[in-house]
């Protein structure tokens, strides 16, 4: 997997931070996980991933296993074919054209990592991938490849297989190509983890509610304890209107009451940035994507005097700058705090960096909800 130069040189010069948060982390499993996960973005090795996901207790994705195999096989100077340049090729591309770098997919089995020494497809011609080599067909792969690993991007497996053996390849070099198929296990994200108790809270503030699917669960979670009310920050206006709607059903009495849901993202400043309102998860601010115009708020400027008692972010690569936002309403009421870890790659560093530089003695807990580069959540208690 690819690393970035600079931000290597800064995890190197950043060795005593590291191990400051590393020693103010909870658990053998938060630093076990931590390690794993830095030593994956310095040297790349998707085995540090596929470790970080077994610590969780989750199965990795299939694809990080083969993509791991074809790397190991290519490593060793062995020629890998990609057979097959139909729709499930071309989409992979495509995905690494579009996505590569971007929120969400900083560590994933792109099929461009993959050094392929060829392309094979029995009907197409012409020429095929970034570098527009020329497409082999069947016999001429045999011919110049006769020992390679043949990854296969088709439906029609198993009659490929068959034909390829056919031909002569060894049935153990005919493996079929697995996509990147990535999992979220909520069960315990943000409320469930024994060392985050349910407890009587004050106000519940998220940053980035979505459709209301956390503030759900925090309710469910919460129930039977009481809580104050819900402050809950969501920019994309179809969100919002079903957040609104959601809120009214499920809350009710003083909770509802003081309770709302709040048009805007959050920041460290008042802003105003172009937002790309997807409706979905692939809502972000981006002024490249453009969009509709969405304020950006501090989040102490819209709590006021509230006891904020457990705060909640997941806002797409502004968590440290929501942290920045909400600093007076943290030194005043130490809430519990879970906050997303995985949008950008200082974030491992900067945002666990933050929490112990308020000096309020917070200790620290790491946990992955996902079988991919995904759902890292720092918790401060």
């Amino acid at each position: 997997m690819k690393t970035d130069t600079k931000w290597k040189n800064a995890l190197a010069q950043n060795k005593p931070v590291f191990s400051r948060i590393y020693h103010a982390m909870g658990d053998e499993t938060s630093k076990r996980l931590y390690e794993s996960l830095l030593r994956l973005q310095y040297t790349g090795d998707v085995q540090y991933l596929i470790e970080a996901v077994q610590l969780n207790g989750f199965e990795p994705d299939p694809a990080l296993l083969q993509y791991k195999m074809l790397q190991e096989w290519t490593a060793a100077q062995k020629p890998a074919i990609l057979y097959g340049l139909g729709k499930i090729a071309e989409s992979a591309f495509q995905l690494a054209a579009d996505k590569e770098g971007a929120v969400g997919y900083l560590f994933f089995p792109f099929i461009t990592d993959i050094p392929w020494a060829g392309y094979c497809d029995k009907n197409r011609r012409g020429t095929f991938g970034p570098e527009q080599k020329e497409i082999m067909t069947p016999e001429e792969m045999l011919a110049s490849f006769p020992g390679a690993l043949i990854c296969v991007a088709a439906e029609a497996f198993e009659e490929i297989k068959r034909e390829l053996m056919e031909l002569g390849f060894a049935e153990d070099r005919i493996c079929r190509y697995i996509p990147g198929r990535t999992k979220v296990f909520e069960d315990k994200q943000y409320f469930g983890e024994a060392f985050m108790p349910p407890r009587q809270e004050r106000f519940f503030v998220e940053g980035g509610a979505y459709r209301f699917d956390s503030a759900e669960r925090f309710l469910d979670w919460n129930r039977g304890y009481g809580a104050e009310g819900l402050l809950c920050f969501e920019p994309d206006p179809v969100n919002y209107e079903i957040c609104c709607q959601k809120l009214q059903e499920q809350t009710e009495g003083a909770l509802a009451r003081n309770s709302k849901i709040i048009h805007a993202g959050v920041s460290d400043r008042c802003a105003v940035m172009c937002f790309h309102a997807a409706g979905s998860d692939e809502s972000q601010f981006s002024e490249a994507k453009g969009g509709v115009s969405i304020s950006l708020r501090p989040i102490d400027q819209e709590i006021g005097e509230r006891n904020i008692s457990f705060l909640k972010l997941d806002v797409e690569g502004f968590e440290l700058a929501a942290l920045q936002g909400a600093e007076q309403a943290i030194r005043r009421c130490r809430p519990r705090m879970a906050v997303c870890a995985y949008h950008k790659l200082e974030d491992l560093l900067k945002i666990p960096k933050w929490i112990l530089d308020l000096e309020m003695g917070y200790t620290l807990q790491l946990r992955m909800y996902s079988n991919e580069y995904l759902e890292i959540v720092c918790y401060a208690y």
